[in-house]
């Protein structure tokens, strides 16, 4: 097995680890989503984590995109992850995210991607941070 394959199966892993945790800890159902979204639209900020594409086709409402899968970082220096720290902070904050209020994340495959926006949430000490149960359908 070449080096490259090696570090994509790491990679998969690792993803697959992560939805996981994430899945099983900070999950919001589709009932009480919609129950908050009807009670009180502006009580929480919800990101689409799908492509703009799958987004534009039909989305939860209220919702914003944030394609999670073009957010690369390669440099893993000190300076590197405080620069991902800082772009993500910016990044999150763009699309509405504040620490007063919850932040429901979803896409509509493996939850690879919601997941990943919640560990970045965690990341920088966000709170209220839950993934859709069931994604987007």
């Amino acid at each position: 097995m070449c080096k490259c394959q090696y570090h994509k199966k790491k990679l998969l892993l690792l993803s697959i680890i992560i939805s996981t945790f994430v899945q099983s800890c900070y999950t919001i159902s589709t009932e009480k989503l919609d129950d908050t979204i009807t009670d009180n639209p502006d009580s929480m900020t919800i990101i689409d984590a799908r492509s703009f594409s799958d987004y534009h086709k039909g989305h939860i409402p209220n919702a914003v995109n944030l394609d999670l899968f073009a957010f690369h970082w390669n440099d893993t220096t000190r300076r590197g992850i405080h620069d991902f720290g800082q772009q993500a902070a910016r990044l999150f904050s763009f699309a509405g995210c504040t620490k007063d209020k919850p932040i429901v994340i979803y896409d509509d495959k493996s939850g690879m991607l919601a997941a990943r926006g919640v560990w970045m949430l965690l990341y920088m000490s966000y709170c209220n941070v839950y993934m859709l149960d069931g994604g987007f359908l």
